[in-house]
């Protein structure tokens, strides 16, 4: 958040910044984020430039002047097209008039190269979508968390028709015959795969830190989960990954609505980051019983790459939340 404290002339005297940088794992966890955002607005809004005054001399440096913060280093972005091409944005806009929020959604002009702001319903010469992006009340955590997804994906999809997208979506067909669509992570690091040459894989992507690598530091791939025999819980699945990858050093399990799964599982330990999101898949007439479907990352020796889990953990959480059947 970045606030502005004007002087008595009306004119800007400084711009502070305030950083909130979440790992979220789901709607619910966005929107409460959203919602402690908007009531600080709301409540840092009131001060007078005194009380103001007050707050940042007991602040102990939560903020940070334009003048001191980077905020190339805090996005861990390489410079500011990288931020402008790579980065899906939006911002919440408040009507003090109305009493009203809107979305706005981040766009990007690839003729005079710089990043700029619209309407959630896009731009007819560009992309246009039906449904505004709006409220009064604040909606509860889960379906304002949804808002900012829709945001974010709507951007993304106006930078995509601005400068082309280099990340295109697979459709991918299930063992009961329905078709997944799956957008592949949005870094170069990351080479297509198909299915590996693995029966229960259906796409893979391997992450590479060098171009030249022998070996992938990390996967994220969608398969059958066939080691959980159509059983999702909370025991199987511990059972399966420690047989596999040895002793967990911490292990959750948890019931989600996130995109098209219903089930979250992450271990770690010297060895491994795991992450996976599963579901149950439609069975058929044919079916003994259902089949899963499990969206998975893996990182390799993460104690050494926190970095790089902390990165890979964020895309992720994109990447599976993308997954959806397609219609």
């Amino acid at each position: 958040m970045a606030y502005e404290v004007v002087k008595n002339t009306g004119y800007r005297e400084h711009t502070f910044y305030e950083f909130d940088k979440i790992s979220f794992t789901t709607e619910n966890e966005i929107g409460l984020t959203v919602i402690k955002h908007l009531d600080r607005f709301h409540k840092i809004g009131d001060y007078t430039i005194s009380e103001y005054e007050n707050m940042l001399s007991e602040c102990r440096g939560e903020f940070l002047s334009e003048k001191t913060c980077n905020q190339l280093v805090f996005l861990e972005a390489k410079n500011w097209n990288d931020v402008d091409i790579n980065y899906d944005k939006c911002i919440i806009e408040y009507d003090i008039l109305t009493d009203s929020y809107s979305f706005k959604l981040g766009c990007y002009d690839g003729r005079h190269k710089y990043t700029y702001y619209t309407k959630s319903t896009g731009e007819t010469c560009t992309i246009t979508f039906d449904t505004p992006l709006e409220f009064t009340d604040y909606p509860n955590p889960d379906k304002l968390g949804k808002m900012v997804m829709e945001a974010l994906e709507r951007s993304r999809k106006l930078i995509d028709k601005a400068i082309g997208n280099p990340y295109p979506e697979k459709n991918i067909e299930l063992a009961n015959g329905s078709e997944l669509t799956v957008s592949a992570p949005r870094d170069k690091h990351f080479t297509d795969n198909d299915d590996y040459g693995v029966c229960e894989m259906y796409q893979a992507y391997m992450y590479l830190p060098r171009e030249n690598s022998d070996e992938a530091s990390a996967a994220f791939y969608i398969g059958m989960a066939a080691e959980l025999n159509g059983e999702i819980t909370e025991e199987n699945i511990l059972k399966a990954w420690e047989k596999q990858y040895g002793k967990a050093e911490v292990y959750t399990f948890e019931k989600v609505e996130y995109g098209m799964f219903g089930y979250r599982a992450e271990m770690k330990n010297k060895k491994i980051h795991r992450i996976a999101y599963l579901t149950y898949l439609e069975m058929t007439e044919d079916s003994i019983s259902p089949d899963t479907l499990d969206c998975v990352m893996e990182l390799k020796k993460p104690n050494s790459r926190k970095k790089l889990d902390e990165k890979l953990t964020g895309l992720f959480e994109k990447f599976a939340f993308k997954c959806r059947y397609k219609i």
